[in-house]
């Protein structure tokens, strides 16, 4: 009987670099999978940026922030995750950005329409808490996974509706 060659075998195949890199970015050891879309830092895209839609998101934190005194952050955050789709951590520190000219101007405004409307007794304790709390706050929003971040901010926006809804004034 004539000897067969032996078989070849199927060369493995291996996905390009830029690919490896990527699933290697979304998918970590141990994580869940998870359904829907993936975030433009999770897909490791930098976020398209439209100009007249940050503008428009930063002037709903404006006004509302002002109007209802939340600081923006509590409207452009939010916005910009679902809207602009920027990435939960990158809104956050965008928006912790963009608060610093919008309180300035809230708090100016305010202080100028009557001079009940700030209590500066408390705004050099509130602002010292506030810039020991940052650093703290910051470092631990980058430790967390973005899917938590999201729950934690959807957690917090919702008790303070639930608390507003509950216990006004």
């Amino acid at each position: 009987m004539p000897r067969r060659a032996p078989a070849k075998r199927a060369a493995a195949w291996h996905a390009p670099r830029r690919v490896r890199d990527r699933l290697d970015r979304v998918r970590r050891p141990g994580a869940r999978r998870r359904s829907g879309a993936l975030s433009a830092e999770e897909r490791g895209d930098p976020a398209r940026i439209s100009r007249p839609r940050s503008a428009a998101i930063g002037f709903a934190g404006g006004f509302l922030g002002s109007l209802l005194g939340v600081g923006g952050g509590f409207v452009m955050v939010p916005l910009q995750v679902m809207w602009a789709r920027v990435s939960q951590h990158a809104a956050n520190g965008t928006s912790l950005a963009a608060i610093a000219p919008l309180t300035l101007v809230g708090a100016a405004v305010y202080a100028l329409a009557s001079d009940r409307a700030v209590d500066w007794r408390l705004v050099l304790p509130l602002a010292v808490g506030s810039v020991i709390g940052a650093p703290f706050g910051a470092r631990w929003a980058a430790r967390l996974p973005e899917r938590t971040l999201r729950r934690v901010v959807a957690a917090v926006i919702a008790l303070a509706g639930v608390k507003q809804l509950v216990l006004p004034g």
